[in-house]
Formats: C-alpha cells, structure tokens, sequence
C-alpha cells in the first residue's frame, strides 16, 4: 500500500520516525491482502495486558484543500478526500497497528458516512461496538485546508450527540 502524501502541508520526519511509518504501512497493506493474521501474530496480541478500550467520537472526515482562495459564486478546483476519522477512533486504530487488542464504543447513523468511518476500524482488527441510530447521521467534519496548512473545520456531530452518558458508569 502507498502511503500519500498530505496535499495541504508537507511534513518533514526523522530517518526513525521514516521507518516506523513505513513499517505501519507495510503492515497496513498486509493486512488489507490478507496476509496479516498469522496464528503468532494473533496469539502475541491476545497475550498483552488486556484490552484497550475509547468511547466517543466515530467520524468521516473530509479533506478539502483548494487550488486557490474560494470566493462567493465561483467554482474553485480542488484535492477532496474523504477518510475515516473522529478522535476516539484513531487512538484504538493506532494501537491496533501497533499490535494492541483495542475497542470502540460510540455511535453511527445508518448511512453511507458510516461505512467510511469503520473501514479502517475493521481492516485494523478493533472491536467495533456502535448504537446504529435511522434518524442521525454519523458524524462528519469538513476540513478546509489553506494554502500554508491551516485549517478550518465545519463539524456535524450528528450521532455523537446520542452518546448516553450513563454508559460510562
């Protein structure tokens, strides 16, 4: 798998950062062809201290980086991507990769958001546990990306917000 590289912002990392990236990537292509799951691999993430559980935020993040500065009643071209996001997910995504048994509890909308918000999730090998709400709408947060980096986000919390509190009791 490839990684790409953020259109808005060029990141400069050191010789080891390089390397752990690169391994987490080749990882992640493993996995996505499914090459990953050895029964040692398997076995060496069950064998850790225990699970590592986030409750929150499950969201589809959209990138937005214009060519140039949008102005009221044009067209701008632009990179759009959509990808999976929300705090609460990247933190158990990442600890997967790292090869830590990791969870998730939140909640979705039944919709297309969704299905983009728990891909990586589920290539990842987290255990997904949502509420599925008919009338909310998963969680999406555009990022406007500007010319040096800085960015602007537009959020709909959507089914976020159904969170009960008491679950945390």
């Amino acid at each position: 798998m490839a990684r790409e590289k953020n259109p808005a912002k060029d990141i400069t990392l050191s010789e080891d950062d390089e390397r752990i990236l690169d391994k987490i990537w080749a990882d992640i292509g493993k996995r996505k062809s499914g090459e990953e799951q050895t029964p040692e691999r398997k076995k060496d993430r069950k064998d850790r201290n225990g699970l590592i559980l986030a409750m929150g935020g499950i969201a589809t993040d959209i990138l937005v980086s214009p060519k140039t500065e949008p102005k009221p009643g044009t067209d701008v071209p632009a990179i759009i991507q959509a990808r999976p996001g929300g705090t609460a997910s990247n933190f158990p995504f990442w600890c997967s990769l790292l090869g830590h048994e990791s969870g998730l509890v939140g909640a979705i909308g039944r919709d297309a958001l969704a299905d983009i918000a728990l891909s990586d999730l589920n290539e990842a090998g987290v255990s997904v546990l949502v509420e599925s709400h008919q009338n909310l709408m998963t969680a999406c947060i555009i990022n406007l990306v500007g010319p040096s980096g800085e960015k602007s986000f537009i959020t709909q919390r959507g089914a976020d917000e159904a969170i009960p509190p008491e679950i945390i009791t």
